[in-house]
């Protein structure tokens, strides 16, 4: 199965990547220049693919279809069920007393209970032994005026219903999952080429941070769903004697956002945007420490730091 390597919603990197692809379209002379495929067709099918994939159908609208066609077998398993209990009633007639039993095991007893609880395999073993015991008894059950002798085609007409609604519910599951993969692998794609076309830009734009910020997918993100409550937090202690440190500055590299901790080492910065971050962190009398850590949508992450003191010098 596909899993997404995008960290992000996807109408979000939809959004981003058609910003980015409109900003590529703007300088297109200073990407042609980088690299000559940059021509305006080729911007064209980005955009292109862009769009096939976001207009593939959504997880909600799969999902509807097959629990559509479940609610419909529910109902078609009810009905054979009712069938099988009212041939259950036309053996008691048949077969009276204890010589009932081996007839109902013969029908498929021991299915019932799992198709009670839609194991649909089951009800499908309950019909096929059903109907044949139908066909290899029909003179015995309808002696006396006992099943009518419309049961049998009436039964096997729902059994046909059921399993028409069956094959249809495996079949729209299994294309539920092939849809699911086909959309992460075209999103994926999509990821894939806008952060190539990111990278050159960060090459052809690397004395310009005004337009940087443009093709920086963090900086484009934090525009487009907003800082939301994603942070990052967590205790300064020192690796001697596992105390707080207090007043040690925590700096985030890529925004310059910064704070200090408390008196008991607590330090907490929000609200930021997701992504990977270079967190740098000092203190008076201790090494700093530069840590990579990534924040996620509308998380607060816990980053616990163990500062080492300085070395003293005599």
């Amino acid at each position: 199965m596909s899993k997404p390597i995008y960290n992000c919603a996807q109408q979000d990197l939809f959004t981003i990547a058609t910003m980015g692809w409109k900003s590529c379209e703007k300088r297109i002379n200073q990407f042609e220049a980088f690299k000559a495929h940059y021509t305006a067709a080729f911007i064209a099918d980005k955009k292109a693919q862009l769009k096939a994939a976001e207009h593939m159908p959504s997880e909600q609208e799969r999902d509807g279809k097959t629990t559509s066609l479940r609610m419909h077998l529910s109902e078609a398993n009810e009905t054979c069920l009712r069938n099988f209990k009212h041939l259950k009633r036309y053996i008691d007639s048949a077969f009276p007393g204890q010589y009932a039993i081996p007839e109902y095991n013969t029908i498929g007893q021991e299915f019932y209970e799992k198709a009670l609880r839609s194991n649909w395999e089951a009800t499908r073993s309950i019909l096929t032994k059903c109907s044949n015991y139908i066909t290899n008894n029909l003179v015995k059950l309808t002696d006396n005026l006992n099943m009518p002798a419309t049961f049998p085609a009436k039964f096997e007409a729902d059994a046909l219903d059921f399993q028409n609604k069956h094959e249809a519910f495996i079949e729209s599951e299994e294309v539920s999952v092939d849809q699911t993969a086909e959309k992460i692998d075209a999103i994926n794609a999509v990821y894939q080429d806008l952060m190539s076309m990111f990278a050159d830009a960060q090459e052809i734009f690397y004395n310009q941070p005004a337009i940087l910020k443009e093709f920086t997918f963090s900086q484009v993100l934090f525009l487009v769903s907003g800082a939301g409550t994603a942070g990052v937090r967590g205790i300064i202690t020192n690796t001697a004697n596992n105390k707080a440190v207090k007043e040690a500055t925590i700096t985030i590299n890529e925004t310059e956002a910064s704070t200090v901790s408390d008196d008991v080492g607590k330090y907490e910065i929000s609200p930021m945007a997701s992504g990977t971050y270079t967190i740098l962190v000092s203190a008076p009398g201790f090494e700093s420490q530069s840590i990579t850590h990534e924040v996620l949508i509308g998380t607060i992450s816990t980053l616990n730091i163990n500062l080492t003191p300085s070395a003293v010098t005599v």
